[in-house]
């Protein structure tokens, strides 16, 4: 392919790509308030809008104190509507488009703002800073500006080294990552020095990033082996209010059920996981590449994608996978093709650099799902582009910081995407759990996809209903939801556990102990079941074991609890447990150790 056609298709990309995430941009606002959220929730955007709403955090408030504060005023200056949290992200989002360009403005080059702007256009939406750290802009702006005037003030060798040390202090204690942040300031420095010099200033930073990636205190994202998994599409856990998923937490039982944990009781969650991905890629080589390729352009892109019915809930009802590969998939490939081509001094280092970057993004994306710390990496690569020559690998290395800026500045999830239904009827049960609102979504979310936790979440409303005004048609509409979410997911514990609990509250324990019989054997992982079980044996004078049972039910969930790191849970089952006679040395460590 001649050199000046793969130029034209890689610009045909780029404006492919930006022109897509515009109209993905302002779709997914209009969606957000006029859809199932409502503005209320998206992401991790609940927490937030509590704290800026009451002005206090909750007990488990992970942001920063800027946002929440600068909505609060926002709120007040202008009422607490979605509105006002797009307009405020709106304000964010040009105040970084404008910082960019005067950072670009500084290095007097005559296309650098532009370039700022594309890479603005590529790098979020103005909703995406609806949610976002605000220590995370900062870092954007600072690094850019780190770059832009240590590059000017290379004339004078004092005020470029003052000048460095400063700003790379101040991006490093902002992004927390002084290490690569210090990288930066040494290849600025090599980069000037001639080829020899570059080619060893792209090797060593090559080489720190590997080691970074392997060995650095936040190299390896927390749960990055769990997200890894090949089963794990993304579903977030039971426990989470936002999204939870049955299929989730079975990923994180196994870490607490594998027999490698049974023989060595303190052997850490991740180490399991990792052994768990390297069992399931050994298994099926091929489609494990073919598998970790998908969840590497999803994750990557930054969209919450939860699983496959999610496609069907809310305002996520296209197929996502073309629009995907059209907008940004081709973009860094044809910026790493392009850099190969090129024939220049300059072109090896820069492609080993960028090949280094990109294999590192791409892996720790990929690992940590949306969680995307790599701020330093951008500002790497912004330098690298200023200094390239010819215009041609300029223009290589700027498609692939296109690309990589798709994740966008901040490095958090846009809010697009979820199960809009479930996730609103979430909000309104948290507060009533008989909410009309929250039934009709769910029922909604029962129309348009096969949720089982949609299912599981309206049979518990009637189950409340039936407690208030004891209506045994309530119940039997909860037994009929539980038996559909279990014929969604045959494995879901906590919806086999609260049918046999129907069953008996009905007056079935006949059915109760033939239907828990059944279900045990299909989940051995499911301990509320064999205890209600234990119920319906004993209510009927049956000979089976109930100990046993009994003692099986609170064995199974210290190990779920401790998955779900619920520590005094585990232990208060595990303390049951071995009253009971049991012997598994999870049981026994658990009431032996006081930290997991």
């Amino acid at each position: 392919m001649p050199l000046a056609s793969l130029h034209r298709s890689a610009r045909f990309a780029v404006a492919a790509a930006i022109a897509t995430h515009a109209a993905l941009a302002i779709w997914a606002a209009w969606a957000w308030i006029h859809g199932p959220f409502e503005g209320r929730g998206v992401v991790d955007g609940a927490e937030i809008l509590a704290w800026a709403r009451t002005g206090e955090p909750d007990a488990f408030a992970t942001k920063s104190p800027l946002y929440p504060t600068l909505l609060r005023g926002a709120f007040a200056l202008a009422g607490d509507s979605p509105w006002t949290v797009a307009g405020l992200g709106l304000v964010l989002s040009l105040a970084t488009l404008a910082a960019l360009v005067c950072a670009a403005r500084e290095l007097e080059t005559p296309r650098a703002a532009p370039w700022a702007a594309w890479a603005w256009a590529l790098s979020g939406s103005a909703l995406a800073f609806s949610v976002q750290p605000v220590e995370a802009l900062l870092a954007a702006c600072l690094g850019a500006w780190c770059v832009a005037l240590a590059l000017r003030a290379e004339r004078t060798r004092a005020a470029s080294a003052i000048v460095l040390a400063v700003l790379c202090g101040g991006a490093a204690v902002l992004s927390r990552a002084p290490l690569l942040v210090g990288v930066l300031a040494v290849l600025v420095w090599l980069l000037r020095r001639g080829v020899a010099w570059r080619t060893l200033a792209a090797s060593l930073t090559g080489a720190v990033l590997l080691a970074w990636l392997a060995f650095g205190a936040r190299a390896w994202p927390e749960a990055g082996a769990l997200n890894l998994r090949l089963a794990n599409g993304g579903a977030r856990s039971g426990t989470c209010e936002l999204r939870p998923g049955p299929a989730y937490d079975a990923l994180r039982y196994d870490e607490t059920f594998d027999p490698r944990r049974a023989a060595d009781p303190s052997r850490s969650g991740e180490s399991i996981q990792l052994a768990l991905l390297a069992d399931e890629v050994s298994a099926d080589p091929s489609g494990a590449v073919a598998t970790l390729a998908a969840k590497a352009l999803l994750f990557w892109q930054r969209f919450e994608l939860v699983s496959d019915a999610d496609f069907h809930h809310g305002f996520a009802r296209f197929a996502a996978w073309p629009v995907l590969a059209w907008s940004f998939a081709l973009v860094a490939p044809l910026a790493l093709f392009g850099l190969a081509l090129a024939r220049c001094s300059r072109a090896t280092p820069i492609a080993l650099f960028a090949l280094a970057v990109f294999a590192t993004d791409v892996l720790f994306a990929s690992a940590s799902r949306y969680r995307f710390p790599a701020l330093p990496e951008f500002a790497l690569l912004a330098a690298l582009f200023v200094v390239s020559r010819p215009a041609r690998v300029r223009w290589g290395l700027a498609c692939l910081v296109a690309g990589a800026l798709a994740v966008d500045w901040t490095g958090r999830a846009r809010p697009f995407g979820g199960d809009g239904n479930v996730q609103e009827a979430q909000l309104e049960l948290e507060t009533d759990r008989e909410s009309p609102r929250a039934r009709a979504c769910l029922l909604r979310a029962l129309e348009l996809g096969r949720d089982p936790r949609a299912r599981y979440d309206l049979a518990l409303s009637y189950e409340h209903e039936h407690r208030r005004t004891g209506s045994l048609d309530a119940l039997q509409r909860a037994a009929a939801l539980y038996r559909e979410a279990l014929e969604l997911e045959p494995r879901y514990a906590e919806a086999s556990g609260n049918l046999l609990r129907v069953l008996l509250a009905l007056g079935r324990p006949d059915e109760a102990a033939r239907v828990g019989v059944d279900l045990a054997a299909r989940d051995p992982r499911a301990g509320t079941l064999r205890g209600n079980l234990a119920a319906a044996q004993r209510g009927l004078a049956s000979d089976a074991d109930v100990r046993e049972l009994e003692r099986e039910a609170h064995r199974i969930e210290a190990l779920r609890a401790w998955a779900q790191r619920a520590e005094a849970l585990a232990r208060e089952h595990a303390r049951a447990a071995r009253e009971l006679g049991s012997d598994d040395p999870r049981v026994l460590w658990l009431l032996t150790t006081t930290t997991r």
